[in-house]
């Protein structure tokens, strides 16, 4: 194997046992060209650089790796990256890299630069002994191909501490293991490795020496090296610009190919050397001519120079015209088309307002129509209710003249009972009389129940409203009892006074007792019979009310809940009528609308198609502006770098112009010449065949001429820059 070939091999193994120590989690390599796609390389820059210095991964391209042009983008991103943070950190520039020939032709050298640049950078940071620890993992033949590649790195280095630091922790590392290896294979030899350690002892310090030494060569060479550097930038500056240039002059060539039609530059230029020939030859005949009428000559070519100036002039004047009147057509063209689209717009904004106006006008027409047939809706709801309540009253009245009927009945039973009890207490005051002092005692006694009876009676007779007339007269019977009641205690007293001096006969008295009391118990019970039936008939015409209560309010529920449907109904009915009248109306509105609108339409449709295809000739343009503009996106970050060279670009567009300008004034020199020549051989010639092939030739060969010195401007600058830097877009 080779230096280089091993080199690769052991950065390759390096990086492998980086992904083993999970510094980075990303897939083994088995070349150095894998790294091509950026991805490792741009994840070890971001360990070791500040977050403001960090790639932005999601720019970079990770799934179609195998497209050159995606891996292509992923390098220049980290190359602008690690050119940034050189330059505002380690204050140093970096040296350009061939990207596409890593592309083209494996170029594994551009690769290794890469490689160094992001390595140098790690050095440089705090992650160092974590990275330089996995290369103690490594064969003996690694460790000391990196130990070298690691000290080339640190001597390009601008920080003296970090590239002594570096340079110490790789020597103890790679002693490390070479002790480790040493002990395992000379175990036996301990005598001999005690020699070569201190052999080893004196040439570390002889090394040291000679470190000295080279660190004063090496700031010399900084200087130098920071002045080529800068020197280099000049030149790639200069050449950035030429490559430009040469850009420009190439898309000029393919230009004036494809207007010409030739399909190679080769075939024109052998036209234009035929031409050339002619040219020649044209030019011994106007020398010879020159010699004989140089005076005249001369005067025409002053005149011909200035007719040629006022020719170029009016031209440029006529193609500006030209090209203003097509404007302008274009643009009254346009302004008529927007008038147009206006108009129907302005048509069309009137008759949706006056349908809208329509709408809302059978609408309102509509709510008056549905409150209308509510209020007959209404009104038919309410004759139906009256119609059912006249039918309820009717059955009321019925059901209160029976209740009458009953009172009435109820009454005449009372009257009755009054009356007889009125009969009662007649006979009984007028047998009072006669009765003895005992006599009146058991009749007094038995008066007493019966008034208690009465009065009861009276009580629950009060709970009744349909006997409330009657009132007034039993409380007066009940007053007059009272009364009498009094007068009779008054007179048993009396009596009770006068018995003291009388005798009575038991035997009369005692029969006439029972008669009376046996009358007046069958009398007190017929009273009670009586009560009770009232009582019965009373309780049952409750119990009859109640039903009819219940019955009308349930009747009136429902009722209304029938009336409710069937109101509803008849809406329904009403507002599907309406609803089908309206979707006629509507329909024919909208045909005669439709009608209108495909007219309208039509019209918008060549309009906008007018549109588009003026549009589509914008759009053409601006696929390569748009093609500019991505491409615009990438040069964003060179804004910094690009501002400093503007200057610089600026003097050198002054230069080339002044030389356009120059070549152009030649070329109409030579112009203005031939022309005055061919008008001078014209009026000279007395043969009129000879002077109009001259003049045609003359035409011809001024035209070959402008072009001939076109191509060779193109190739001079062509050969002068023949050598191109990769560009950094």
């Amino acid at each position: 194997m080779d230096n280089n070939n091993q080199l690769y091999h052991s950065i390759v193994a390096w990086i492998n046992k980086l992904q083993a120590h999970e510094i980075h989690k990303e897939k083994l390599i088995d070349s150095i060209l894998d790294l091509k796609d950026g991805v490792i390389l741009a994840k070890l820059f971001n360990l070791c650089v500040p977050n403001n210095y960090k790639i932005d991964e999601s720019q970079m391209y990770t799934e179609d790796v195998d497209n050159w042009a995606f891996t292509l983008k992923n390098l220049n991103i980290i190359y602008d990256s690690i050119s940034s943070y050189n330059t505002e950190v380690n204050q140093k520039s970096t040296p350009e890299i061939e990207f596409l020939s890593i592309f083209n032709e494996d170029n594994k050298v551009a690769m290794l630069q890469l490689i160094e640049e992001v390595f140098g950078i790690v050095l440089q940071s705090e992650m160092k002994n974590e990275f330089i620890t996995a290369i103690i993992d490594l064969d003996e033949e690694d460790q000391e191909k990196l130990s070298h590649f690691l000290k080339k790195l640190l001597k390009v280095n601008s920080n003296d501490k970090i590239r002594l630091d570096t340079d110490q922790s790789l020597e103890d590392h790679h002693h490390f293991s070479l002790n480790e290896s040493g002990l395992k294979q000379q175990q036996s030899k301990d005598s001999k490795g005690y020699t070569q350690d201190k052999e080893l002892l004196k040439k570390i310090d002889e090394i040291e020496l000679e470190l000295g030494k080279e660190k004063k060569k090496f700031e010399t060479l900084k200087l130098d090296y920071d002045q080529l550097n800068l020197k280099i930038l000049s030149f790639q500056e200069q050449i950035e610009k030429k490559d430009q240039l040469i850009d420009k002059l190439i898309k000029q060539r393919d230009e004036f190919l494809n207007s010409t039609g030739y399909q190679s530059f080769e075939d024109a230029q052998q036209e234009i050397k035929n031409k050339q020939n002619k040219i020649s030859d044209l030019n011994k005949i106007i020398d010879e001519l020159k010699n004989d009428h140089q005076d005249a000559i001369k005067n025409l070519k002053d005149e011909i120079n200035l007719h040629e100036k006022k020719l170029e002039k009016y031209k440029n004047y006529e193609k500006m015209v030209e090209t203003v009147k097509t404007l302008n057509e274009e643009n009254k063209y346009l302004e008529k088309r927007v008038q147009e689209c206006e108009k129907i717009v302005e048509d069309m904004k009137k008759r949706n307002t006056e349908l809208s106006q329509k709408v809302q006008d059978k609408e309102e027409m509509m709510k008056k129509k549905y409150e209308q047939k509510q209020l007959v809706q209404k009104n038919i709801d309410l004759e139906t209710e009256l119609g059912s309540k006249t039918a309820e009253c009717q059955q009321l009245q019925q059901d209160i003249y029976e209740l009458q009927q009953l009172n009435s009945r109820q009454e005449e039973q009372i009257k009755t009972l009054n009356k007889k009890v009125q009969e009662l207490q007649m006979k009984s005051s007028e047998k009072k009389r006669a009765m003895t002092p005992t006599k009146r005692n058991l009749s007094s006694d038995f008066n007493d129940m019966v008034n208690k009876l009465e009065m009861h009676e009276y009580y629950r007779k009060q709970s009744r409203h349909q006997t409330d007339i009657n009132l007034p007269k039993i409380q007066t019977n009940f007053s007059q009892i009272d009364e009498e009641e009094h007068s009779q205690k008054k007179e048993q007293a009396e009596q009770q006074e006068g018995h003291e001096f009388q005798t009575p006969n038991p035997n009369q008295d005692g029969e006439k007792n029972e008669l009376n009391t046996n009358e007046k118990e069958e009398q007190y019970r017929d009273m009670e019979e009586n009560y009770e039936l009232l009582q019965l008939e009373n309780e049952k015409l409750r119990s009859q009310i109640k039903k009819m209560q219940q019955d009308i309010a349930k009747k009136s529920s429902v009722s209304d809940q029938y009336k409710q449907i069937y109101q509803l109904q008849e809406e329904k009915a009403k507002l599907e009528s309406e609803v089908a009248i309206l979707e006629k109306k509507c329909s024919q509105q909208q045909q005669d609308g439709d009608d209108d609108k495909s007219k309208i339409i039509k019209n918008l449709q060549d309009t906008i198609k007018s549109l588009k295809e003026r549009v589509g000739f914008l759009q053409e343009e601006n696929k390569e502006l748009k093609e500019h503009s991505q491409q615009s996106e990438q040069a964003d970050k060179l804004k910094l770098e690009m501002q400093k060279l503007k200057k610089q670009i600026d003097f050198f567009k002054l230069e080339s112009e002044d030389k356009r300008k120059q070549l152009e004034e030649e070329i109409k020199l030579l112009v203005g010449v031939i022309n005055e020549i061919r008008m001078k051989t014209f009026d000279l010639s007395n043969s009129g065949n000879k002077s109009q092939l001259i003049s045609e030739s003359l035409i011809s060969n001024s035209q070959a001429t402008q072009n001939s010195l076109q191509n060779q401007e193109i190739n001079r600058q062509i050969s002068n820059n023949s050598v191109r830097m990769p560009s950094q877009k």
